[in-house]
């Protein structure tokens, strides 16, 4: 873990111990230069949104959405390789967006935004300040996960050729164009290849919570079966 991510991590649990804050003081410590939510992070919003809706799936069986569920979700490999990816993508149509730079910061503070700010105001409802710790410790889970398995150094590899053959596409089919021209159709191309990627990671992450929750729902029925079975 880098040392910006520790500190980002202190600052952010010494918050979470006080009593009082808002998401404004939740974004500031997560992205104090406004470099990833400002006023061109809307595809980024607009997809974080999204990616919101299918993650507050009850994944417990517990027919609520707390921590809990986020606990299942940190063990889910899948689940999170969709959904960094996702967001890589969505933050790499921002003009300007520098995905290779401290890719894993980049990733892992949007992971925040995700758990921190979006969540709860999809839910209506606030994390409590020992939620907000625990869901902490849960996002230091998923950032070691994605440290050690090397995943975002893949997903930016795929990122790339996506990217790449759609130059070479928008190229080889536009030889009589001026070249300013080129590159404008260049990266509307990008930006249409890229949103394609976007729908199928999460078609991908939904699809994965919806099998988690069907599995969990019948180890539960299983477990009643057995109770009522005297069977240990």
């Amino acid at each position: 873990m880098s040392s910006g991510i520790v500190q980002l991590n202190g600052l952010l649990e010494n918050m979470f111990n006080e009593n009082n804050f808002t998401d404004k003081d939740i974004l500031n410590i997560i992205d104090p230069s406004n470099s990833l939510f400002n006023n061109n992070s809307d595809a980024l919003i607009y997809n974080i949104n999204n990616i919101t809706s299918i993650l507050i799936t009850d994944r417990n069986g517990d027919k609520q959405f707390t921590v809990d569920d986020l606990e299942l979700l940190s063990r889910d490999p899948g689940a999170i390789k969709n959904i960094v990816t996702s967001l890589m993508l969505s933050y790499s149509l921002i003009d300007g967006a520098d995905i290779h730079n401290k890719k894993q910061d980049i990733a892992y503070k949007l992971i925040l935004y995700v758990l921190f700010i979006s969540i709860p105001n999809t839910l209506k409802n606030n994390w409590s300040n020992s939620d907000c710790i625990k869901i902490l410790s849960i996002c230091s889970d998923i950032y070691v996960t994605i440290e050690s398995s090397k995943m975002i150094i893949d997903i930016l590899k795929n990122i790339k050729k996506i990217t790449k053959k759609s130059s070479v596409f928008c190229l080889s089919h536009i030889t009589k164009s001026r070249d300013h021209h080129n590159s404008e159709l260049k990266s509307v191309d990008n930006r249409e290849i890229i949103s394609d990627m976007i729908v199928v990671h999460n078609a991908e992450l939904e699809n994965i919570v919806n099998n988690n929750k069907e599995k969990i729902f019948i180890r539960k029925e299983i477990g009643i079966l057995k109770n009522q079975l005297g069977i240990e």
